[in-house]
């Protein structure tokens, strides 16, 4: 039981409040119908809005803040877009609302934002997705550009839409058998992550991506909002979990694949590259990119949309990956594009994720830990009199951070729900020896 509580806790880390309630009420339903479940559970599955708006605390971050994680001040992270928002809203609807494609009918229609295409490698993957569109109700709208999608596969079409992303070149750079074979491109949206979760995440189809050059209203953690330029990796893909107690880990398997992926690239082996837990990716000691995971219930299973921003070749305000590898191998950063990092990510990913649903995600901790930031990282847990300074050693079982005191005790940290940074406040919880 105590694991279940685990898993829930991880879980309000990457979901935002609205998503774990629908989430939680699905829960409940089954909960209460199993006999073995005790009062103290059945009361944790029954949690109430008021503790959900609590728990989003942690997750509260504004772009600001979050530089404080990598050493950046406010003033360089408001450069992270070259896009002028207001001008480019205007341009992008002609209702004069600052309306999405993932929020009402009243979309974006503007020939700045470009049409809505898909394209896949085959035909047959095509005809699937498009059949599962015209039974949706939005399909029908003919205000939105959805319903007026250019569709093309590769098998049979032999010109692929002019884009500034290379879809050729992505596909022949791809190795696998489910994921990313499928696309909803458009050269400019709100949010890819937006875009997926709200009409898409129910698709019948394992991988499918969404992808765009620029973004206006980027999801990050809890209600953050990120406008990312041209240069950036913007994506969105579609996956499905059966099982609640994995979910947390979803997004360990994720920057595991990034990281893998990207030392795959040619002379990309030797920059350092690195996961900041739970859901960060560093480059030379600066922020380069984030992941997001957020997922619904739906028909015994979690529906689960993964979002990633990761810098490609814009190096401002920090890096970005193009100059991580000129700066060991000089001008070789001119072949790390877009397309070669996203055929990398999927042809890493896809393998973990087999090996994630077969055994879980313990077999692929010692991977985790060689890659990531912490191992022997010493932290301060509380203040004042009750400061404890203990060191990083790991991940529990749950998921959460493994510390080890001066006097030998293990500890389980997690975040305080408060803190700006997730290690600026980290609450103890003493584990037996």
């Amino acid at each position: 039981m105590a694991k279940l509580e685990d898993s829930l806790k991880m879980t309000k880390l990457i979901e935002n409040t609205e998503e774990k309630q629908a989430v939680v009420v699905e829960a409940t339903a089954k909960l209460t119908q199993l006999p073995s479940l005790d009062e103290t559970t059945l009361k944790m599955a029954k949690m109430t809005s008021t503790e959900f708006s609590e728990v989003a605390k942690m997750n509260s971050i504004n772009a600001a803040k979050i530089t404080k994680m990598s050493t950046i001040d406010a003033a360089k992270m408001s450069k992270m877009s070259s896009i002028d928002t207001t001008a480019k809203m205007a341009k992008l609807t002609k209702t004069g609302k600052n309306e999405d494609m993932g929020a009402s009918s009243a979309v974006p229609m503007s020939d700045d934002a470009g049409p809505v295409e898909l394209i896949c490698t085959t035909a047959t993957a095509k005809d699937k997705i498009l059949a599962w569109m015209s039974n949706q109700t939005w399909f029908q709208d003919k205000h939105n550009p959805l319903s007026n999608i250019r569709s093309v596969s590769l098998d049979q079409d032999q010109t692929v839409p002019s884009a500034l992303f290379d879809f050729r070149a992505f596909f022949g750079h791809l190795k696998t058998e489910q994921y990313a074979h499928s696309v909803i491109y458009r050269r400019l949206m709100q949010s890819t992550q937006t875009l997926l979760a709200q009409y898409f995440s129910a698709a019948p189809i394992e991988g499918l991506l969404c992808l765009s050059d620029e973004q206006l209203s980027g999801k990050g953690r809890g209600s953050n909002k990120w406008e990312s330029p041209l240069g950036c990796l913007l994506y969105s893909f579609k996956c499905r979990e059966p099982d609640a107690m994995k979910l947390p880990f979803l997004q360990y398997i994720v920057s595991l694949a990034l990281v893998h992926g990207i030392k795959t690239l040619p002379s990309a082996q030797d920059i350092d590259i690195r996961i900041k837990w739970p859901n960060d990716i560093y480059g030379d000691g600066m922020k380069i990119g984030g992941i997001l995971c957020q997922s619904a219930y739906s028909e015994g299973a979690y529906d689960v949309v993964v979002g990633i921003g990761l810098n490609v070749t814009n190096d401002k305000p920090t890096t970005c990956l193009s100059a991580l590898v000129d700066k060991v191998c000089p001008g070789a950063g001119a072949a790390v594009t877009r397309e070669r990092v996203l055929a990398a990510f999927f042809t890493a990913l896809e393998p973990k994720m087999r090996a994630f649903t077969s055994e879980g995600f313990q077999q692929l901790v010692p991977e985790y830990l060689k890659h990531w930031l912490h191992t022997d990282q010493e932290v301060i847990v509380g203040t004042g009199d009750e400061a404890t300074p203990v060191v990083i050693k790991g991940l529990t079982d749950a998921g959460f951070l493994l510390a080890v005191g001066k006097d030998g005790a293990r500890f389980e940290l997690h975040p305080d729900g408060n803190s700006l940074d997730f290690f600026a406040g980290l609450i103890k919880k003493k584990l037996a020896t």
